[in-house]
């Protein structure tokens, strides 16, 4: 295999990650409009749906193709792992000392943290601004609106 970096190889590869990252935001927005009790069929729908749309377009060469078979693909794939997650989600049960396999099957499936792809377990009031636990000479902090509010005024 000889490496070689021309402006057009770059190119191609920037419309290729620029594609994939648009396929994979897509499907999971598509997916989110779907009804909850249609949403696995729509995932299954936009994985198969994807694959083929890929492999219809694998002779285009242009820059258009390139981006359509890549948008594809990044919506198959995406949606194919959510499929994956939620399959070993339901029969799995992560072990209390894993092993380095072990921990990198949970890590691979989503599982190794609860939170990491449910913003849900946040709760409706997640605030990402600091808070900060210590008070500063006349001043009191209000972790709920976080406003900081002056006693001295």
């Amino acid at each position: 295999m000889k490496f070689s970096l021309t402006q057009d190889a770059l190119l191609t590869s920037v419309v290729v990650l620029g594609s994939l990252a648009v396929g994979v935001v897509a499907s999971d927005a598509i997916v989110n409009v779907v009804p909850s009790d249609q949403k696995q069929i729509a995932k299954v729908g936009i994985a198969g749906g994807g694959l083929m749309g890929a492999a219809g377009l694998q002779k285009d060469k242009s820059t258009t193709g390139t981006a359509l078979k890549s948008m594809a693909l990044g919506a198959s794939v995406k949606q194919g792992v959510n499929l994956m997650r939620e399959v070993f989600a339901k029969d799995y049960t992560p072990k209390e000392n894993p092993g380095i396999a072990d921990r990198a099957f949970e890590g691979a499936m989503g599982l190794a943290c609860p939170s990491d792809n449910n913003m849900a377990l946040l709760g409706e009031t997640f605030n990402a601004v600091p808070t900060f636990n210590f008070p500063v000479a006349n001043e009191t902090v209000d972790t709920d609106a976080v406003v900081i509010s002056t006693n001295a005024l």
